[in-house]
């Protein structure tokens, strides 16, 4: 099926999984997989790999970041010309929504991702406006749940907070970590209080790998 990124995720992460997709359907009845972008350059020596350029904007809430509006039509021609067996969106707005609509009237089944709820959008707005547009999100999210054939989140916690709202009943599906890369031994016995000193730490530590952006809320 189609992967409908959102304009955030990162070009190589992107990139690695149609590479992938595109490799494993070499065999199959899809002549060529149409990645929509706005800033992805092809490789030539990727095979059945397509291309497919939207119009975008800068967001002017993130740096380096651009977002693409509406692209219907593009989303539209595309999943009619690769006639994929479902649809996999990783986001509601912009080309996710395109994606979903497009779908839903050409009657192929949906999956979506679910990385981000209602507060997240809550987080950039002045405590006034927070309430009012969390809550139509949510009114949002329970409609576009109608149109969907499953939705997936990250754990079971985020799960429950959706289903909790009325917008359908999420399977929970965690991402995976390599066990050995991300716990690796340590060179020496003494290697933690070798850092603490090295870098001039004290207990406790907490270590943030993420945006520094107002929806992390580094700031607790």
């Amino acid at each position: 099926g189609i992967r409908w990124p959102p304009a955030d995720l990162p070009a190589e992460r992107l990139f690695s999984v149609a590479c992938r997709v595109a490799h494993a359907r070499r065999r199959g009845r899809w002549s060529a997989l149409p990645l929509l972008s706005w800033h992805l350059n092809p490789s030539p020596l990727i095979p059945n790999l397509k291309i497919v350029r939207l119009p975008s904007i800068k967001n002017p809430f993130r740096v380096g970041q651009r977002a693409v509006l509406f692209p219907r039509a593009a989303v539209q021609t595309e999943l009619q010309n690769f006639a994929p067996e479902v649809v996999h969106a990783h986001d509601p707005m912009s080309v996710g929504l395109a994606g979903i609509l497009a779908a839903w009237q050409l009657h192929i089944p949906v999956v979506l991702t679910i990385h981000q709820l209602p507060w997240f959008v809550a987080a950039y707005l002045p405590r006034f406006l927070s309430g009012p547009v969390e809550r139509a999100l949510w009114a949002y999210a329970r409609w576009l749940s109608t149109l969907v054939q499953a939705t997936i989140t990250p754990s079971q916690t985020i799960a429950e907070i959706v289903h909790a709202h009325g917008a359908g009943q999420p399977i929970a599906i965690s991402n995976g970590v390599d066990l050995v890369r991300f716990t690796p031994a340590r060179t020496t016995p003494h290697e933690s209080e070798q850092l603490l000193k090295k870098y001039t730490l004290t207990q406790p530590i907490i270590l943030h790998a993420g945006r520094l952006d107002a929806d992390k809320r580094v700031d607790l």
